[in-house]
């Protein structure tokens, strides 16, 4: 990164601070710090390290964001607040160090929390320069007119955000459920998968701090992989001997279940709901939801570019930022997505297409569906629509104007891009095709 650029933006949440330079995330480091005497690891070189010494583990110190003393403290980190300015200095660090910094903040921090902000970023090299309420900023280039509750997840809290759209997105309210955060879940998530194992091997990873660790490294590859998957092998290695456990997706959703309650019971019924990646890329979640949308990690940083003008404060007392115009050039392709059909990230290119036990591979060419089951690589009269790549993704696309086609119950106007674990149907009551993700040996399609 060379020093011409000057400003950067950093959305704030301790699962992963994601830094970016316009619109492309450059950087993510969790939230997590690591004290080894006077050395801290910080990000994602803590992470490896948390299970190996959790008594010298942090991942507190931005949810707190305040001057509350450690349990441990060093000459150089006493509190809360030192730990967050030391990663502060290291995201600037590896973001090339801008000139300035404009924040993209979680709606539950308080007033007294957003000062401290501000006072440890006057004491770094470079200039804090906005302050914007993330859910409002992750509104404004997606959302149409109406009211809408955003669903973020951290580490220790959900944050549910209540936003209106007319002339401008503004946010009405704010409400957090405590300790339904990541960490809570990767908590559960590795009890699950420690019983499995002494279940099927006989051999409690949990209670080594090494295997405890490398069970920790691989929940985000799991959770990612049964977001799809109907099940998923997990092995550790423990003195030349290596101890097996098959993890289903239905009895993690069966374990997940509680969770995901106690956040659809703080949930209004009539609003739809706009869900942050993190939240949305947990297996089951947004099945419980009865109407969303998942917002692409790139939207706060679009909106904070596109209205860099009214975010940003000319003096040190930076206002904070609840209420941002709307831009409604930015959408899907359907007029209007929040209600039509959700938009949600890239979890992997599509590469067959699964009907009744047989895989089709989808390649180079085109693939052509019917309401009957059948799928041909010719256009025949009875298709319904047909299936190609589109750039580097999947799409399908309506053949005839008569038969309605369906992905995931919604109709389809023209064109849709496809994600693994989608389904089309051709026509009320026609088959359903399922589009999966088939992985090599090496976890690569």
């Amino acid at each position: 990164m060379n020093q011409t650029m000057t400003t950067c933006i950093v959305e704030l949440n301790d699962c992963e601070i994601r830094v970016a330079n316009n619109d492309q995330i450059i950087l993510r480091s969790p939230g997590v710090a690591v004290l080894d005497k006077e050395d801290l690891h910080i990000g994602e070189a803590a992470v490896k390290k948390a299970f190996l010494n959790p008594r010298a583990t942090y991942n507190r110190y931005w949810h707190k964001l305040n001057q509350d003393a450690l349990p441990v403290t060093t000459r150089r980190f006493r509190h809360h607040a030192d730990l967050v300015y030391t990663h502060l200095l290291k995201i600037h660090q590896q973001a090339g160090a801008p000139q300035e910094l404009l924040f993209a903040v979680p709606g539950s921090y308080s007033g007294e929390q957003l000062s401290m902000l501000l006072g440890i970023a006057a004491a770094c090299p470079f200039s804090a320069v906005g302050l914007v309420d993330v859910a409002v900023a992750g509104t404004a280039t997606v959302a149409t007119t109406g009211e809408y509750q955003h669903l973020d997840i951290h580490l220790h809290q959900t944050v549910i955000t209540r936003v209106q759209v007319a002339d401008s997105v503004t946010r009405t309210a704010v409400a957090t459920i405590a300790e339904i955060g990541l960490h809570k879940i990767y908590a559960s998530v590795a009890g699950l998968i420690a019983d499995l194992f002494i279940q099927q091997s006989r051999f409690d990873p949990l209670h080594h701090a090494e295997t405890e660790q490398c069970l920790y490294d691989q929940l985000p590859d799991c959770l990612q992989t049964l977001c799809n998957d109907r099940e998923m092998l997990l092995e550790i290695r423990y003195r030349d001997t290596t101890h097996h456990a098959m993890l289903t997706r239905d009895a993690l959703l069966h374990k997940l279940r509680p969770l995901y309650e106690k956040i659809n019971a703080q949930l209004a019924p009539a609003q739809v709901c706009l869900v942050g990646d993190r939240l949305a890329g947990l297996p089951g979640f947004t099945d419980t939801l009865p109407d969303y949308a998942v917002i692409d990690p790139e939207a706060v940083f679009m909106s904070c570019r596109k209205f860099a003008a009214q975010i940003r404060s000319p003096g040190p007392d930076l206002s904070f930022i609840t209420s941002l115009p709307v831009q409604k050039t930015i959408t899907a392709s359907t007029p209007a997505p929040m209600t039509t059909r959700p938009i949600r990230p890239a979890t992997g290119t599509v590469t067959h297409v699964l009907y009744q036990h047989q895989a089709y591979p989808i390649g180079d060419g085109t693939i052509y569906l019917t309401g009957d089951g059948r799928v041909a690589g010719n256009k025949a009269g009875n298709a319904h629509c047909s299936v190609a790549l589109n750039g580097n993704r999947v799409a399908v696309l309506t053949v005839t104007a008569t038969t309605p086609v369906y992905v995931n119950g919604k109709p389809v106007d023209n064109t849709e891009l496809l994600y693994p674990g989608d389904r089309v149907q051709c026509g009320k009551g026609g088959v359903d095709y399922q589009f999966i993700r088939v992985l090599s040996g090496h976890g690569q399609a």
